[in-house]
């Protein structure tokens, strides 16, 4: 499996790579999936350390974001493992 940071550097050597071993994935589709992973993963981890910072002093603004990152959490869960399945389907690439 390529590493990501080597997919998210080298699209194009990534698009050829797989063109020419045959399989047909979209490298576009995967690099769009990556970005949305990563903002949903940060728009939760803000809002915990949001919730952590306000603790109990302010127990309906926890609650507030305790319930709004039950509503993105549902789309960070199908963006992983639709990123999941298509980073598996990325071949390795062939020597030059």
């Amino acid at each position: 499996m390529l590493d990501i940071k080597f997919i998210r550097e080298n699209p194009e050597k990534v698009k050829q790579g797989s063109k020419n071993k045959g399989i047909d994935i979209d490298i576009d589709q995967f690099l769009d999936l990556d970005k949305k992973k990563n903002q949903l993963m940060k728009e939760v981890e803000s809002l915990r350390a949001k919730q952590n910072k306000i603790g109990k002093d302010n127990i309906a603004e926890a609650q507030k974001i305790k319930t709004e990152i039950k509503q993105i959490e549902p789309k960070l869960e199908k963006t992983q493992k639709e990123f999941q399945g298509l980073i598996l389907q990325i071949p390795n690439l062939a020597l030059d």
